[in-house]
């Protein structure tokens, strides 16, 4: 157990840096440098034989995970500068990064990975995670699945501190769906449709459950199990 120990205090060091710089990542590249300067004190310190080696790791890893948060801050800022500046309608091109699913209130949700911004004749080249909620009858193009590419018209609000995506995107005006997945996207898309049809005829909550349970399709989960679910902290299951 105390061989172990400096391990515990590194990865609590670290846990705790993450938690501080995805809640204010404004200050995360200060928390960075601050870290990274205790980092270098404590291996000196270790170099010189004092026993600082535990600290000078715990230190290293708590700088490695802060400095990624800065390092994608600035084009998250951008984004979200972008997309609710003056409360305008914007165009998102992006690329699907989670499976589709509805909410009980009916409308499709999933995460993607924004690549360009548009509001009227302004335009911005963007790398930023976003979530998106559409009302089914406004998907248009081919299905709509992890892996496609998809332009999302409607508005944009900036996401709750911690949430992994910058901006939520209320598709008011529709999900065009321009390319259909491919690769590793597609081959997972075919297999996880193909199951929930095979599954399609079995009775009761079960048999709705099942898909979601084997391959994440959630599609045949009706909105009040979907809602017991969640309420009995079952979601994360399906």
């Amino acid at each position: 157990m105390r061989g172990a120990a400096p391990l515990v205090v590194a990865a609590g060091a670290t846990w705790a840096a993450a938690v501080v710089a995805v809640l204010q990542p404004d200050v995360s590249a200060g928390v960075a440098g601050a870290l990274w300067a205790a980092a270098a004190g404590a291996l000196i310190l270790a170099v010189r034989g004092r026993g600082a080696a535990p600290a000078a790791i715990a230190l290293a890893a708590a700088a490695l995970v802060t400095s990624h948060v800065a390092a994608a801050e600035p084009a998250r800022a951008a984004a979200v500068a972008f997309g609710v500046e003056g409360g305008r309608a914007v165009e998102v091109t992006a690329v699907v990064t989670s499976k589709v699913a509805p909410s009980a209130g009916g409308a499709l949700w999933f995460d993607a990975e924004a690549v360009r911004l548009d509001a009227g004749d302004r335009s911005l080249q963007v790398s930023a995670p976003v979530s998106v909620s559409v009302a089914p009858e406004d998907v248009d193009g081919e299905r709509l699945d992890l892996g496609c590419e998809v332009v999302v018209s409607g508005t944009a609000v900036t996401a709750d501190a911690g949430e992994r995506g910058v901006l939520v995107l209320f598709a008011s005006r529709g999900v065009r769906v321009t390319a259909a997945a491919t690769g590793a996207a597609a081959v997972a898309s075919e297999l996880r449709t193909g199951f929930a049809a095979l599954t399609a005829g079995l009775p009761g909550d079960g048999g709705a459950l099942l898909p979601g349970l084997a391959v994440g399709d959630t599609s045949a989960v009706p909105p009040d199990l979907d809602a017991a679910m969640k309420t009995t902290s079952q979601g994360r299951l399906i």
